[in-house]
């Protein structure tokens, strides 16, 4: 609009901190006429780390509930092989080995 080149700084706000904006030359300069008042982010916004972890969980809690669920089949067919009864399996009836060790990537990475 001023044919001058937009000038680039960064935010250092409680919001969008350290993210990278152009603006106009002329903005926030009350004695410079024509400020148009242009501003453009550059780069995106972060990912809140919270939001990634949340998400990260929820990935987890339905692998999770699909391995129980593959498990609860296994045991059903299992017990009507022993007895020839098919038994309905729950997850208080059946016995899982655990592994002691922190498979959480978040937690100890």
């Amino acid at each position: 609009m001023h044919n001058e080149f937009c000038i680039m700084q960064v935010h250092n706000g409680p919001l969008n901190t350290d993210r990278h904006f152009w603006r106009c030359p002329r903005a926030w300069y009350s004695h410079q006429p024509k400020n148009c008042g242009f501003t453009r982010w550059v780069d995106p916004p972060a990912i809140d780390p919270y939001q990634t972890y949340i998400a990260y969980l929820e990935d987890f809690i339905d692998k999770l509930k699909q391995e129980l669920a593959k498990a609860l089949v296994l045991a059903d067919r299992l017990s009507s092989e022993d007895d020839g009864e098919p038994k309905s399996a729950s997850p208080s009836s059946m016995v899982f080995k655990t592994n002691t060790g922190c498979v959480d990537e978040w937690c100890c990475p």
